[in-house]
């Protein structure tokens, strides 16, 4: 099973930072995962949510914003990081973590004014990027954008998440019919049986987002590909000596 640092080290730094994904990758984390968003002006940056409210009380839309919009926020000042903190672009994660770690790129789709706006434009926009860049997954909870990942960039391993309030096989026939090699899945709803199921279809299941030490090893045990936590150096001290590859 290995351990895939979820926004970086996101307990001890914060999140889709590079100090998050640089301390990720030196407590030797398998993998970092992170999310995109494009901006107003086509620029890739590194963020979860679809404003920047939660981090720095900016609730202007990152589609709304320029990239140098979003580079002027301190994304650092609510957790108290001691110096400023600006949001990553796609280039700088990948000059950091290549060839250090295997990378988890979600792509993050968005509502708005009640319309569904599908990811599929940062798949797109992300496929030079990460042309020829080992160790890259590209996933999303949209079927769309992994979808035009599969038609444009068919050598680019592909995961499609399953959101809680979804049947678990609803992820598991997206990915066979959608040529997906990984179902994305919680914790609260990930169950052997389903594990079973997906492995005998040859695709491997990463669980989201796991940080207890007794459900780390229960994971583990049952056949977990991989996990994603807050707490990678937790989550390798909880498992060993028996972490390993994908």
């Amino acid at each position: 099973m290995i351990v895939i640092a979820h926004r970086g080290a996101s307990l001890t730094a914060p999140e889709n930072t590079l100090p998050a994904f640089e301390q990720a990758l030196d407590v030797g984390a398998d993998g970092i995962e992170f999310d995109v968003r494009v901006t107003a002006d086509g620029r890739l940056v590194v963020i979860h949510d679809d404003n920047l409210e939660r981090i720095t009380g900016d609730s202007t839309r990152i589609a709304d914003m320029t990239f140098d919009e979003v580079r002027r926020a301190d994304v650092g000042r609510r957790r108290e990081w001691g110096a400023r903190l600006q949001v990553p672009c796609v280039e700088e994660v990948i000059e950091l973590a290549s060839g250090r770690a295997r990378l988890f790129i979600e792509l993050k789709a968005s509502w708005r004014d009640g319309e569904f706006r599908s990811a599929a434009p940062a798949a797109e926009a992300i496929l030079p990027l990460v042309a020829g860049v080992p160790g890259v997954t590209l996933s999303s909870f949209d079927p769309l954008a992994v979808a035009a990942v599969r038609a444009l960039a068919p050598e680019i391993p592909t995961g499609i998440g399953c959101a809680e309030a979804l049947p678990l096989d609803w992820c598991l026939q997206t990915a066979v019919s959608g040529g997906h090699e990984e179902c994305h899945v919680s914790n609260g709803a990930v169950e052997v049986g389903f594990i079973r199921r997906a492995h005998d279809a040859g695709r491997r299941v990463l669980v989201w987002t796991v940080n207890e030490p007794s459900r780390l090893r229960e994971l583990r045990d049952i056949g977990v590909d991989g996990v994603f936590t807050d707490d990678p150096a937790g989550a390798r001290a909880a498992c060993a000596p028996q972490v390993g590859t994908l």
